[in-house]
Parts: C-alpha cells; structure tokens; sequence
C-alpha cells in the first residue's frame, strides 16, 4: 500500500485538479489518514470503466432491439386493413344476404304457414341452413363468372 499526495494522485494518472476533485466525488477511495492508495485508485478506475462499457452494450443491445421492432411494426403495418374498411365488407356482405333473403323467402315460406309450432321449431333451422347453402353456391357461382369474365 503506498500513501500518495493528491498531486501524487494527478502525476500518476496524468490528470488535473479538477479530474481529481470529480473522482473524489465519484467515491475514489481515500485512506483513512487522508492520503491515496494508487493501485485501489488504479483498481477503482478500471471497475468505473467497466460499469461504463456495460452501460454502454446495454444501450447498444437495446437500440438493436428498438431496430428491430420498429421492422417488426412496420411490417404488421403492410399488412394491416383498416377497420373502417373491414366493417364495409362486413355490411356489404349482410345487406347482399338480408336482400337475397327478402327476395327468396316469400317463395319458400309458403309451405309452411299449415305446420305446427313444433314441427315449425324442427324445420326451421334445416330450412336456413338450405337458403344459406343455396346463397353461398349463388355466390361462389357469381364469384366464378365474374373472374371468367374478366379473364376474356
């Protein structure tokens, strides 16, 4: 252990006054009689440095990871629909099936009007179920015509 001056201090580690008086702030270890050990300085120093480049590679990996979601977002930003937009395919899609009904289900009901309210309860869902497997093969149908067409 060797007892240094303060200007020993500044000498050694080729620093000024200032530097010195900035590290004794920072927690640069004195002894007890109020002179410097150089090698728990020099100790000290490195320690200090090495919680800096830590700090430093945690900002760097960080920043990285910002990159990288920032990417990420952007890419999920290409692929996202409005939902403005996807309510308008939805009530487009309810209007064409509420009006393919209306026009459909004068015709088919007719048939039913003598049955009971039980038999009615039993018929009634198979009954929709065929007017929206009718509905959807209309519209697959449609959907095909419309792409020959296009495509002559």
């Amino acid at each position: 252990m060797s007892a240094a001056t303060l200007k020993e201090v500044q000498y050694f580690f080729h620093v000024s006054a200032p530097t010195t008086t900035l590290w004794g702030k920072d927690g640069m270890p004195v002894q007890a009689d109020g002179t410097y050990d150089l090698y728990a300085i020099h100790c000290w120093i490195v320690d200090k440095y090495k919680k800096g480049n830590q700090t430093e590679l945690k900002n760097q990996k960080l920043e990285e990871e910002i990159k990288k979601l920032q990417l990420n977002n952007a890419k999920l930003a290409e692929q996202y629909i409005e939902r403005t937009e996807h309510e308008n395919i939805l009530t487009s899609r309810a209007i064409s099936l509420r009006n393919y009904f209306e026009r459909t289900l004068p015709m088919n009901i007719s048939h039913l009007s003598m049955r009971t309210v039980d038999e009615l309860r039993a018929i009634i869902p198979n009954f929709v179920k065929e007017m929206m497997a009718a509905y959807i093969g209309k519209k697959n149908i449609e959907d095909s015509d419309s792409k020959e067409m296009e495509n002559n």
